[in-house]
């Protein structure tokens, strides 16, 4: 995007459009213009028409203020995209692209052809370690959230994630003086929250579904009035002489929020041991209501900020006010136009292709009609002097003729090169990781394996209509559900050769054998062929929590050989782990499974409860194979601990892959049934039994 002088940042939320321009004056910067354009009502109130109210917004905005040639940044909110983020091995960086790219295959939960998507790379000037957040959203979003800035004929330079501005703003007016310590940026939207985690050299954030409108649904239950009425009552709640009762009726709202955040915070912690999170700033309408900031501070021992202005942009003196005011809501806009300023810390585009490529070709025409003019003037110079200039064309086309030989002979090198690397191990390492096209499709079944597996977890006497809402609506303890909450699903493609065949040709049938290769047995080591690793990872109130993982574990025991699967569930005590971190509910205890070969036999392992659990080949049990305990495998330290005194599991299996030939026999079987086959949507659906975290969202 070509350097501007001005830029104007827009955020299009569920209440309003929110607008700042920002223009360069000197080496600084001034806000010489902001905007915010509320809609009638809240975009989510039932009946309303979101896009023509949105439409209608636009063109108010655009009679009331001259875009001229300024820059336009616009964001989508984090409920319609995706944010992911990996950490990959120190390399060259002209191959980080690659890395990246086969990185977002795996991470996007859609094809990478239906989706726009960028990265931005997080190092450390002393570290070789290379952190990527990959940002996305699928085509199909992306056309119908721009379908309302062209019906306005509202040109955009660039499009950008909500989080990812406020992070902007946040980098941008902190960088003169950094926090030496993390700081939790909390932005709570109208159906969605940000949680965005700032620490020195790096960003993390997660978006959940929980909001204004959660709030405002609380309301109309309590009162029993519309979704509207209730929604003026939360905005009047600060002056309104019910403020108790309304406090009162928003409470377990309050509760519901910060658990959501003091999850997604833990689960940051688990992965990044070392952070040191110390304060929190509050961002949204949401922070308007009365308590909440003193609610969050006591509950996350931290202190809880709300920005009043902007330090580092200078303001008109009549609207300095106006914007202290409205700083709550403004920080995403302000984000967006310093990235239209070129002054962003993390630069994610995610406009189509196709429009970029727009933008570039015409930001390059000047350029191109003086390149050609230029060319036009040298063509006729040359002619000029081409009798003058005999000479020194000869000795110049015996330099080029040296020149080509080298480049030749540097091209022969190379092919060598190339035949080299198409033979032998060569050809081997390219055949590994060439399979994993084949068994593209095995992602979604496992993923139905999964389900099925959580599935499983339920009271010993429970019939097949059991429905854990009614269980726990039967007044039941908390320490006494029988449900698991699952933070993460990680599938981890693991190269190697394929039993029963042998490399052959890229794309070759030849390697097909007559007949179906026999499965892997269920070796005591470790398996060497092509494989799937799986980390389910999560937490379960149950104070049992032994009881309910072993039931997970006897059906991936009873399913190792799972039919109509091109893969056998490896069950080796090295490979499948549960570790558990128990907080301080009634009967909790810390609890041990088969873990890494080499750790010790902890003193505890035959706690009450646990019972005979066998993960071992060939159905060995527990007290054969080593343990790993709590502190070995997953250390305790402030701040991990779930305050409702959840209890951590990790389960870790592998999918060993049979032959790509019986792969195709199984697809082929597939397809041949009448049956329609199971579509993504099905296959990714959760169980009745398990809350997942889905990477929810927000808006506005």
């Amino acid at each position: 995007m070509p350097k501007r002088n001005e830029s104007w940042g827009i955020e299009v939320g569920s209440d309003a459009i929110k607008a700042v321009k920002l223009a360069r004056e000197g080496d600084g910067l001034v806000m010489s213009d902001f905007a915010i354009v509320p809609f009638p009502q809240v975009l989510t109130t039932p009946d309303v028409d979101a896009e023509e109210n949105i439409r209608l917004g636009l063109d108010k905005f655009l009679q009331d203020h001259e875009l001229g040639k300024a820059a336009v940044v616009a964001s989508v909110p984090g409920n319609l995209a995706f944010a992911r983020f990996a950490k990959l091995p120190p390399v060259e960086p002209k191959k980080v692209r690659e890395i990246v790219r086969f990185e977002a295959q795996q991470q996007i939960p859609f094809p990478i052809e239906e989706v726009e998507w960028d990265f931005q790379v997080f190092q450390q000037e002393d570290s070789p370690d290379i952190e990527v957040g990959i940002f996305a959203i699928t085509k199909e979003r992306v056309a119908r959230f721009l379908s309302n800035f062209r019906s306005q004929d509202l040109r955009l330079d660039a499009l950008t994630l909500s989080p990812v501005a406020v992070y902007n703003a946040f980098a941008y007016e902190t960088a003169e003086a950094p926090p030496e310590a993390g700081t939790l940026l909390l932005d709570v939207g109208t159906v969605s929250t940000d949680v965005i985690v700032v620490e020195p050299g790096s960003i993390w954030l997660r978006t959940f579904s929980m909001g204004g409108n959660n709030f405002t649904e609380a309301l109309v239950r309590q009162f029993k009035i519309s979704f509207a009425k209730a929604e003026k009552l939360k905005r009047e709640a600060a002056t309104s002489k019910y403020a108790k009762q309304i406090f009162q009726a928003m409470k377990g709202v309050y509760a519901d929020l910060v658990q959501e955040v003091q999850r997604s915070l833990g689960y940051y912690q688990s992965i990044n041991r070392e952070s040191n999170v110390t304060q929190v700033l509050g961002l949204g309408s949401t922070f308007r209501l009365p308590g909440l900031v003193k609610y969050v501070q006591q509950n996350l021992q931290m202190p809880v900020h709300r920005p009043d202005g902007f330090e580092r942009v200078q303001l008109d003196g009549k609207r300095e006010s106006e914007v202290a005011n409205e700083a709550l809501n403004l920080s995403t806009a302000y984000g967006l136009a310093l990235q239209g300023l070129g002054l962003e810390s993390v630069t994610a585009n995610i406009l189509p292709s196709h429009i970029l490529s727009a933008r570039q070709w015409k930001s390059k025409q000047p350029w191109i009609v003086a390149a050609a003019s230029c060319a036009l003037m040298a063509s006729g110079l040359a002619a000029f002097k081409t009798y003058s200039s005999q000479g020194a064309f000869e000795a110049g086309f015996e330099e080029v003729e040296r020149d080509t030989k080298g480049v030749i002979s540097q091209a022969n090198r190379l092919s060598g090169d190339l035949d080299d690397a198409g033979s032998g191990s060569g050809q081997s390492r390219i055949e590994e990781y060439r399979q994993f096209a084949d068994f593209r499709g095995v992602q979604a079944l496992l993923k139905a394996d999964i389900d099925q597996m959580l599935a499983q977890v339920r009271p010993d006497d429970a019939g097949d209509n059991y429905d854990p809402n009614q269980w726990m609506a039967g007044g039941k303890d908390r320490a006494e559900w029988w449900r698991v909450f699952v933070d993460q699903v990680d599938i981890q493609y693991l190269p190697g050769a394929l039993p029963g065949a042998a490399p052959a040709r890229a794309g070759s049938d030849d390697d097909r054998p007559a007949g179906p290769s026999p499965a892997p047995a269920l070796a005591a080591g470790a398996p060497t062929t092509a494989r799937f690793q799986i980390t389910v990872t999560g937490t379960t109130p149950h104070a049992q929590a032994p009881r309910l993982t072993q039931q997970m574990i006897d059906w991936l025991r009873a399913n190792a050989q799972p039919a109509g699967r091109p893969y056998t569930l490896y069950l080796g005590g090295d490979l499948l782990s549960v570790t558990s971190q128990t907080g301080t509910g009634a009967g909790a205890g810390n609890f041990q499974a088969p873990g890494p070969a080499g750790f010790a036999r902890p003193a505890n392992f035959g706690a009450p409860g646990f019972g005979d659990t066998g993960f071992g080949a060939g159905g060995s049990q527990a007290s054969d194979l080593p343990a790993v305990s709590l502190a070995e495998a997953l250390p305790q330290r402030e701040g991990q601990i779930r305050a409702d005194g959840d209890n951590r599991f990790t389960i870790r299996f592998q999918a060993v892959l049979k032959s790509r030939a019986d792969y195709r026999d199984l697809y082929d079987q597939a397809h041949a049934d009448p049956a329609p086959p199971p579509t993504e949507a099905s296959l990714s659906q959760p169980s009745r039994n398990t809350d997942t975290n889905p990477e929810a969202s927000r808006d506005g």
